[in-house]
C-alpha cells in the first residue's frame, strides 16, 4: 500500500476524532467561557501533555514503533516478547513519576506560572488539584503508544487515528454531564480541597476518555499482548528501545522548555489569555493532525522496513521521502491560507456563543491566524523527524530543538511586549518554520537523490498557488465584513455564525479552485485530461 493509500486511511480516522475534538472545544467554550476555570484546567492539563508529547507520542512511540517494526522483518518471536515487556516496563517507570508529579503537584504549577503575579488564590488552588488528578493520564498514554506501534506495524492505521474520538468523548460528557453533576451532589469534604466541581467533573471525563481511547487500541491486538517466554523487563530488546529514546527525550524536552516558556507568558497576560492560545492551537492543530501527523504516522514503520531490507542508499528511501514531503506541501498550504486570512471567521463558527462572548472570538481569532503562519512548517516538521527517527540519526533533531530553545525566549520576549497573546502565537509559528528548514537541510546532507527539477516544479506551483489565493481571501475579507456586518447579521448568534459560514465559504471556494488550477498545471494536465484520468481510476475501482 502506498503512503498516499495509507495516509488516506489514517486520514479518514483522524478526520473523525477531529471532528469531535472541533465539538469538544466547542462546548469546553460554551460552558466554561474563556477565563479563570477553563485556564486553570489547560495550565494543568498541559503538565500531563507535556509528558505524552515527549514520552508517549514522541519519545516512546516513535523508538517502540521503528524497533518492533525491524524485529518483525529480522526475527518475529522476538518483536512478540517485545510488546509484553514494554508495556511491564513503561507501567514500572511511568507509575513512579505519576507518583512523582502528584507529590510535587504545587512546584510543578509554580514553575509554569512563575510570571503569574495577577493571579488569583482560586486560580492557583484549581490547577494544583486538577494537576494531581489529571496526572494518571500519562500512565494510559504511554501504555497506548506502544499498542499503537503494534497497530501501525501491522497497517491498521484507521484503528489508530480513529481513537482519539473517546477521549474526545470523554471531554464532551466531562462537561455535559459529569460537570453538572459534581456541582449538585459533590460532597463539602471534597470541595474543601479547593478545586471547582465543575473542573474535577471535566478531569473525570477526560480521565474516562483516555481510558476508552486505550481500550478502543487494545482490542485488535489483543492476542500480541500475551506473554510470549519469559517475562524480562530489562532485556537486549528493551534496553534498544529506552537507548534510542533518550537522544528524543532530549530532544523534546527542548520543546517542551519552550511550552514552560509560552505557559509562563501566557499566565503573565490578561484573564482569558492561556484559554484564547489553547483553543486557537487545538483548531490550528487540526490540519496537522489530518494530514501531517498521518503521513508522519505512516512514512515511519515504511521507511523503516526500506531500511532493513534494502539499506540506507536505496534509491526508493529517496523517492518515498519526496513523495511525502510534497504531498504535505499540497495538503497543507491551503490549510494555511484558510487559517491566516479565515481565522477570525473559523472560531466565529465553531467556538462563538454561550459564555464564549464577543471578546474572546475576536482574541482567540487573531492567535488562530497568527498561528497559520507555522502550518506548512509544523506539518513538515512531522515528516522530517519521522526521517531521522527511521534512520536512527536521532541526535540531529535534538540538536535542532534545543536551538529552538535559545529562540524563544528572544523571539517571544519581543513579539509579546508588542504583540501580547498574538506574539506568543506568532513565536510559535516563526519556530516550526525554523525548525523545518533546519531538518530539511539536515536530511539534504544525506544525499537521498530526490528528482530536484520535480521538487522545484512543486514549490513553484504550491508558492504561485499561495500568492494568489492569499490574495483574493484578503480582498474578500475587506469586503465581506461591510456586507454581513450590519445590524440585521448582528441580531442573534445564529446570524452571526451564517455571517462566519458565508466568510469561511467563500474563502475556501477561492481557495480550491486556486490550487486544483495550480495542481493541474503542475500535472501538465488540461480539466478535461485530468477529468478523463479520474474515470479512468474510477472504472478500474468498479471492475469494469
Amino acid at each position: 500500500m502506498s503512503v498516499a493509500k495509507k495516509t488516506f486511511w489514517f486520514t479518514l480516522g483522524t478526520s473523525l476524532s477531529r471532528l469531535l475534538g472541533l465539538l469538544r472545544e466547542a462546548v469546553l467554550a460554551a460552558v466554561f467561557g474563556a477565563g479563570n476555570l477553563l485556564d486553570a484546567f489547560f495550565v494543568a492539563n498541559r503538565i500531563p501533555n507535556m509528558l505524552r508529547e515527549m514520552l508517549a507520542e514522541g519519545a516512546l512511540g516513535s523508538a517502540f514503533t521503528q524497533r518492533y517494526a525491524r524485529l518483525k522483518e529480522e526475527a518475529p518471536e522476538r518483536a512478540e516478547a517485545l510488546v509484553f515487556n514494554m508495556i511491564s516496563l513503561v507501567v514500572c517507570l511511568v507509575g513512579l513519576l505519576v507518583a512523582a508529579g502528584i507529590f510535587f503537584a504545587p512546584e510543578i504549577v509554580g514553575l509554569l506560572t512563575l510570571a503569574a503575579d495577577q493571579r488569583s488564590e482560586q486560580f492557583y488552588s484549581n490547577t494544583i488539584g486538577l494537576t494531581r488528578f489529571l496526572f494518571p493520564f500519562i500512565l494510559i498514554m504511554s501504555c497506548t503508544a506502544v499498542i499503537t506501534g503494534v497497530l501501525h506495524q501491522k497497517g491498521k492505521f484507521f484503528t489508530s487515528a480513529v481513537s482519539p474520538a473517546a477521549l474526545n468523548l470523554g471531554y464532551l460528557i466531562g462537561a455535559l454531564f459529569f460537570a453538572g453533576l459534581f456541582q449538585k451532589f459533590l460532597s463539602p469534604e471534597i470541595r474543601s480541597f479547593g478545586v471547582d466541581p465543575g473542573l474535577l467533573g471535566l478531569a473525570f471525563g477526560v480521565m474516562l476518555g483516555g481510558l476508552g481511547q486505550a481500550l478502543w487500541q487494545v482490542i485488535p491486538v489483543m492476542k500480541e499482548l500475551i506473554p510470549r517466554g519469559k517475562v524480562s523487563l530489562l532485556n537486549e530488546e528493551t534496553k534498544a528501545v529506552m537507548l534510542m529514546m533518550l537522544p528524543m527525550i532530549l530532544g523534546a524536552s527542548a520543546g517542551q522548555l519552550n511550552v514552560l516558556v509560552n505557559t509562563n507568558f501566557a499566565t503573565s497576560l490578561e484573564e482569558g489569555a492561556v484559554s484564547w492560545l489553547s483553543l486557537s492551537f487545538r483548531i490550528f492543530q487540526l490540519p496537522v493532525g489530518l494530514f501531517g501527523v498521518a503521513i508522519a504516522s505512516v512514512i515511519l514503520p515504511s521507511l523503516t522496513k526500506k531500511i532493513a531490507n534494502e539499506g540506507t542508499s536505496s534509491s526508493g528511501i529517496g523517492k518515498e521521502f519526496q513523495s511525502a514531503v510534497q504531498l504535505v506541501l499540497w495538503l497543507m498550504a491551503p490549510c494555511m491560507i484558510m487559517i491566516i486570512f479565515a481565522g477570525q471567521d473559523i472560531i466565529a463558527f465553531i467556538l462563538g456563543g454561550g459564555k464564549f462572548d464577543e471578546n474572546a472570538t475576536v482574541m482567540t481569532g487573531k492567535a488562530l491566524s497568527a498561528y497559520g503562519v507555522g502550518v506548512i512548517g509544523y506539518g513538515l516538521v512531522k515528516v522530517l523527524t519521522s526521517y531521522f527517527y527511521a534512520t536512527n540519526r536521532t541526535k540531529f533533531p535534538m540538536k535542532v530543538s534545543f536551538i529552538s530553545v535559545a529562540l524563544n525566549f528572544g523571539i517571544n520576549f519581543f513579539l509579546v511586549e508588542y504583540f501580547g497573546h498574538v506574539g506568543l502565537a506568532y513565536t510559535v509559528a516563526i519556530l516550526f518554520c525554523i525548525n523545518a528548514l533546519l531538518l530539511a537541510w539536515g536530511a539534504r546532507k544525506d544525499g537521498l537523490g530526490f528528482d530536484k527539477t520535480d521538487l522545484k516544479r512543486c514549490l513553484f506551483s504550491v508558492g504561485i498557488a499561495c500568492l494568489v489565493t492569499g490574495f483574493c481571501c484578503f480582498w474578500l475579507g475587506q469586503g465581506l465584513p461591510e456586507i454581513f456586518g450590519g445590524p440585521h447579521f448582528r441580531s442573534d448568534l445564529l446570524s452571526l455564525k451564517f455571517a462566519a459560514f458565508l466568510g469561511i465559504l467563500s474563502k475556501s471556494i477561492f481557495v480550491l479552485l486556486g490550487f486544483v488550477a495550480s495542481g493541474l498545471y503542475y500535472l501538465r494536465l488540461t480539466p478535461k485530461q485530468a477529468f478523463r484520468v479520474l474515470k479512468q481510476k474510477s472504472y478500474k475501482k468498479s471492475g469494469r
